[in-house]
């Protein structure tokens, strides 16, 4: 097979675990030497030329899309800037006859886009004007949020049924330019492909429910332990904040709350954190040190006020054999079975992630309970099964 992938990011560069995601599946395709590999993705760094890189069966692309700023340098712009970045990210020429070179060049027999935020929509164009079959992954809700999270300061970071008059505008035309492209969808949550089709996307693709699949970190119920795990992104979407404050509210001794990650919203949590020397910042770490802290956990909590499209997090505690208690939204109400994988509570309510987390902490037992049907449960989710089925998707389609 020779497949064509499309991100906005590949390792080196990274913001979340999209990109993350797609080096794994590349690095399995690329075992199988008959198989050969070409990424397309956006340079970090101001270049006229389109940069090469030859790893074996594997050749990346690292283009400049010749917009005001960098993927990873966008928080450092004001909001006119990001506007204007938006505006030609709605459809950038450049990146549509740069794209569509080397398309003619390579002849994939299948392309396979992810996140595309800083490419364009324009490479949809691009790849459909040669024909070639399109699989598209859809990893957040940028076809439906320029945010990406259905979240913004328009709707107090909170998510809400019916959109900001913005976002209905911006529905429309991202719905148009898209219309009849996309061969395949891939949806790693019914949630994310209902709220897809409700607003008129991938009306005429073939869609596929695919679970991403994930790597156990480790396993172990021998010794459950009551400190608290928090990975998240420091962001208002993420909802840390409301973790804390339900934790400040717990009595005294309470365990420790670790909180692995980083964001604009750090120093903020800090201040509510109001030097407890029991809640732990931890910042960014490596996946050998993030495991390290899912062994000393025992319960791993995502208090998410934004609708995740899936939870790599949610996933590898469970897998890790730990208890995790979620926000009732999204995917994580999708896949967590209140009180029998995995314990739920309404998005933001600081007095009922309290009363969880009361709970637990005076019945050991439930946390033994449930994390082994929890890691019963994410035996279906493992890394090879989805690949597996991602190799079948490919076949089938060429």
């Amino acid at each position: 097979m020779k497949i064509c992938f499309i991100s906005n990011l590949y390792p080196p560069e990274t913001l979340g675990g999209a990109e993350l995601y797609l080096e794994k599946i590349v690095k399995k395709i690329s075992e199988d030497k008959k198989n050969q590999i070409i990424i397309i993705t956006a340079n970090q760094k101001f270049s006229f030329k389109t940069l090469i890189e030859e790893k074996g069966n594997i050749k990346i692309y690292r283009l400049w899309p010749f917009n005001l700023y960098s993927l990873t340098t966008k928080r450092k712009y004001n909001f006119i800037f990001k506007l204007i970045w938006h505006l030609i990210d709605l459809w950038n020429p450049f990146v549509y006859f740069t794209i569509k070179k080397i398309l003619k060049k390579e002849k994939p027999e299948i392309v396979h886009t992810h996140n595309f935020t800083s490419l364009s929509f324009s490479i949809f164009s691009a790849i459909k004007s040669l024909k070639i079959p399109l699989i598209y992954t859809c990893h957040d809700y940028y076809l439906l949020c320029p945010y990406t999270n259905l979240v913004c300061p328009l709707t107090g970071w909170r998510f809400k049924k019916t959109p900001p008059f913005f976002c209905q505008w911006y529905r429309r035309i991202t719905r148009k330019i898209l219309k009849n492209k996309i061969d395949v969808a891939l949806f790693p949550s019914k949630f994310v492909m209902n709220l897809h089709l409700k607003n008129g996307f991938f009306i005429s693709s073939h869609r596929i429910l695919l679970p991403f699949g994930i790597t156990p970190l480790f396993f172990s119920l021998s010794d459950i332990s009551l400190t608290f795990l928090c990975v998240s992104q420091l962001a208002p979407h993420k909802g840390v904040g409301v973790l804390i404050k339900a934790y400040k509210l717990l009595k005294e001794p309470k365990p420790k709350l670790l909180i692995v990650g980083e964001g604009l919203e750090r120093k903020k949590l800090e201040k509510m954190a109001n030097d407890d020397k029991n809640i732990i910042f931890l910042g960014r770490l490596s996946y050998s040190e993030l495991e390290k802290k899912y062994q000393e956990a025992g319960v791993v909590i995502i208090p998410s006020l934004a609708p995740e499209t899936f939870s790599f997090v949610m996933f590898e505690a469970m897998a890790s054999g730990k208890l995790v208690i979620a926000s009732r939204i999204g995917a994580l109400a999708e896949y967590i079975k209140d009180s029998e994988n995995g314990l739920l509570f309404e998005p933001g309510n600081i007095n009922q992630l309290k009363e969880i987390l009361e709970k637990i902490l005076l019945n050991p037992d439930l946390i033994k309970k449930i994390s082994e049907n929890a890691f019963q449960f994410a035996q279906e989710f493992t890394f090879e099964k989805h690949c597996q089925k991602l190799i079948k998707i490919y076949r089938k389609i060429i």
